[in-house]
């Protein structure tokens, strides 16, 4: 099939080159790993860390459960106590084991300087370490699935049983971690089908080990999966249903990939593009020398996103995360097919001279120095700054003022985590006979546009009848904690939720319309000024990019009822 068929480098500096840079890529990811928990985390410590191990593996409430992360920060938590790290830890511990994985399937199907130029660009990814340091499923998925690649090119290669077992036992335990494992194993499979027919005279002895190893993973997942299947079912009958299919529309996917590449570049949308035109052109190159290859390395990716939308789940960018390793290799490929035909075609004698001058590693290393400041400012704040905001309101509430919060992404961590007795606000009737009573009243929520999307009534009573104070953002895109009081003398709230007659809604002033982009320093400056962007469309900026945030993540889906009284979270 092409490619370098040894498992690993013998030459002793490769290896210490990969060590080292693996513990690079563990203390990359160590760094600020006691910062606060987010809104999926808490929801995860909560309900699928805290219970007990037997209710663990025998209790599904819904798709925020990742079942053998879960498994494993509920160890992490008896051997430590209940840590942001410790709950953390397996993700750590699984993305750090992404880079030599990476290594590996580098080696497998191109040369050594490439896998270990894309190992690398994956250890300083700020997108990466995001994920290492998020307590969910994502980087363990990221690696078994890279390993069930590798494996999967090793046992087409050297047909012995190894192979294909320890194929069978990755693609289970990644599938128990996350169910779009399942899509990754079926592209193998569809894959290696139009393999073998290609050439079936001389392949078919493998037909009987590929479906044993495919089979075999299949049969492992349900019997891991048996205990929790019946919740299961009811779950995926929830969350499919036809009023979900807005968040699966496939023009937004795209839209919230590229932003997410940006990020994962550490740098603006706009160079997200380029990324994506370098990794289509390392994409033909891989075509070019294998097809087998290329399609087993995209395939995965296209069953996923058609699988998933399929069901009218929402296609967040995180459900491709597991393509990260193969992402890495294809940009690193077309980055030296092009700086290989630059230098081809470049008039100068000195750029032709590869013993001079080293074009393609010297591009490889800006592409890594690219994304430094991304990874430095990630570290500045936490993904979600609940604790900035309780901060604020014990400073600036007084006794007998309210405090009240709207949303499932406020009250589940505010109340049940921080222990805080507020009440929350559901509906527009409920805030209005709230700001009747004229006592002055604090009101905190965020991720506002899926209350935007949910509730705009709500939404709209808000703005009306409060004025932002303070925002608290993080590193979660649309992840800011908003904190509201009430105006001294609040207009008249119409019975029939409108606007007053005096201000109809179609001249709102224009600081009430949509912004695509505003600076974490703008959003300061809401504070206090009663100005109201639209957030639907909001995003932050960390000092020197977008957010610092990794989109797809803080795509938290709003359950069919629209009032995010039972938020199924990021899956």
């Amino acid at each position: 099939m092409g490619g370098n068929g040894s498992v690993l480098s013998t030459r002793p500096a490769a290896m210490l080159g990969m060590l080292l840079l693996t513990t690079l890529a563990l203390g990359l990811r160590t760094i600020g790993l006691n910062s606060q928990l987010w809104y999926d985390e808490i929801a995860s410590v909560l309900n699928c860390f805290r219970p007990p191990l037997g209710h663990i593996v025998t209790h599904y409430e819904s798709g925020n459960n990742h079942p053998f992360y879960s498994v494993l920060a509920h160890g992490a938590i008896w051997l430590f106590g209940e840590h942001p790290w410790s709950v953390r830890l397996p993700a750590v511990l699984f993305g750090a084991a992404g880079i030599p994985a990476t290594y590996l399937l580098g080696r497998q199907v191109t040369g050594g300087r490439e896998a270990a130029f894309a190992s690398a660009l994956l250890a300083l990814s700020y997108h990466h370490v995001w994920f290492s340091q998020n307590a969910r499923g994502y980087t363990a998925l990221a690696f078994f699935a890279t390993l069930c690649t590798w494996l999967l090119l090793r046992g087409l290669r050297q047909d012995l049983p190894r192979w294909w077992v320890g194929y069978a036992l990755a693609a289970a335990l990644g599938a128990y971690t996350h169910a779009t494992m399942a899509f990754v194993a079926a592209a193998h499979a569809l894959a290696l089908l139009g393999w073998l027919a290609q050439g079936w005279a001389a392949r078919r002895a493998l037909l009987a080990p590929i479906l044993a190893a495919v089979g075999g993973g299949g049969l492992l997942t349900v019997l891991l999966y048996a205990p929790i299947l019946g919740h299961m079912e009811a779950e995926v009958a929830h969350a499919s249903r036809p009023s979900h299919a807005a968040f699966a529309h496939p023009t937004r996917a795209v839209h919230e990939v590229l932003l997410e590449i940006a990020d994962a570049l550490g740098a603006s949308a706009a160079l997200a593009v380029p990324a994506v035109m370098l990794a289509c052109v390392g994409l033909a190159s891989y075509w070019k020398q294998n097809r087998t290859i290329a399609v087993i390395l995209l395939l995965p990716a296209i069953v996923t996103a058609a699988g998933v939308m399929a069901m009218h789940r929402p296609m967040h960018p995180r459900f491709l995360f597991f393509m990260a390793s193969t992402a890495a290799l294809l940009f690193m490929r077309g980055l030296f097919v092009t700086t290989g035909w630059v230098r081809s075609h470049w008039r100068h004698s000195t750029w032709r001279g590869r013993k001079r001058i080293d074009l393609e590693a010297v591009a490889a290393l800006v592409a890594l120095a690219v994304m430094l400041p991304a990874l430095v400012g990630g570290y500045l704040r936490p993904k979600q700054d609940y604790q900035g905001a309780l901060a604020y309101l014990d400073r600036h509430v007084a006794p007998g003022e309210e405090v009240v919060v709207v949303g499932i992404t406020a009250a589940l961590p505010l109340q049940r985590y921080y222990g805080r007795a507020w009440r929350r606000v559901s509906d527009e009737e409920e805030l209005r006979r709230l700001t009747d009573t004229g006592k002055k009243t604090w009101l905190v929520y965020t991720i506002p546009r899926y209350l935007e999307r949910g509730v705009p009534e709500l939404m709209r009573g808000i703005r009306r009848n409060f004025e932002i104070r303070a925002v608290f953002p993080g590193t979660l895109a649309g992840g800011e904690i908003v904190v509201c009081a009430s105006r001294e003398r609040a207009a008249a709230w119409p019975a029939s939720g409108r606007p007053p007659a005096d201000k109809p809604a179609s001249r709102r002033p224009a600081s009430t319309r949509a912004t695509s982009a505003r600076p974490a320093s703008t959003m300061t400056a809401w504070a206090g000024t009663g100005s109201w962007p639209r957030h639907r469309a909001a995003r932050l900026r960390l000092p020197g990019k977008e957010g610092a945030v990794p989109r797809g993540a803080a795509a938290l889906r709003l359950p069919a009822c629209g009032t995010m009284t039972g938020c199924q979270g990021s899956k």
